[in-house]
């Protein structure tokens, strides 16, 4: 599926095959506008990003925060070193839940992540880098990325998973999503170019249209993606465990409050 196969798509739909009031590069920048909202909010498509731990210009140590690439949409794994970072952020390491408000954070020593030793190694876990300090993490700072503790040495392969914005798409480019969204597309890419047109009133229908498609591809997502497949702890709500069949003993808990 291309650009150019979704907007002559869009122009049959709207009996517009012959260009009479809106022309080939109209309605694709309409759908370009309409894919990368989908891809913004499918957080598709996956990729990676490869970067080198530096020492910024005047400094004498190597940086602790890098700025990721503009077309971050979410980070899935960071990995440093061939090391699985795991995810923290800035107020749970200053403790803002308990009001401590620790940037201790700030002070531990750098380290370098050890060489992976092969299939089952944990050298790299625990660390002891600072008080308190038990592994590797990364936390997000606006558009920067930083690691706890701070990289010690220039060079070390830095890599994030995640999903990532194409770039916009050429007429006979392919599209990063799957031909069965070819209507989604198309069908947003005509409420815009009517709503541009103010013709409101008939976008609405073709809105109504893409949000129908819209759906399919969130399933389409979910399943894809594995994400009903994550580990997830469902606590039992009071309700149920105080139930009717769940109640305790009349001797541990007596009912009018006489033990017997």
């Amino acid at each position: 599926m291309t650009l150019q196969n979704v907007s002559d798509t869009a122009k049959k739909l709207i009996r517009e095959a012959t260009s009479d009031t809106i022309d080939d590069v109209t309605i694709q920048t309409y759908i370009i506008g309409v894919y990368k909202d989908w891809c913004r909010e499918l957080r598709w498509p996956e990729g990676t990003a490869n970067m080198v731990s530096f020492t910024p210009v005047g400094a004498t140590t190597t940086a602790q925060e890098y700025q990721l690439p503009d077309t971050t949409i979410k980070i899935f794994r960071v990995y440093v070193n061939g090391w699985r970072y795991a995810e923290d952020s800035i107020p749970l390491l200053e403790g803002d839940v308990i009001q401590a408000y620790d940037a201790e954070w700030h002070t531990f020593p750098a380290v370098n992540p050890p060489p992976l030793d092969g299939p089952g190694s944990i050298s790299a876990i625990p660390i002891t880098a600072g008080p308190g300090l038990m592994q590797f993490s990364y936390y997000l700072r606006g558009g920067f990325i930083g690691f706890i503790p701070a990289i010690a040495s220039d060079n070390i392969p830095i890599r994030i998973e995640g999903s990532f914005l194409p770039p916009d798409p050429a007429p006979t480019d392919t599209l990063l999503l799957p031909d069965q969204f070819k209507f989604g597309l198309a069908y947003g890419g005509i409420y815009r170019f009517l709503l541009g047109d103010r013709r409101v009133v008939e976008s609405k229908s073709w809105k109504e249209l893409e949000q129908e498609q819209w759906g399919m591809a969130m399933r389409w997502r979910r399943d894809f993606g594995g994400t009903d497949q994550l580990p997830m702890v469902q606590p039992q709500p009071y309700r149920i465990w105080y139930g009717r069949y769940n109640t305790r003993p009349q001797s541990i808990v007596p009912r009018w409050g006489i033990t017997k």
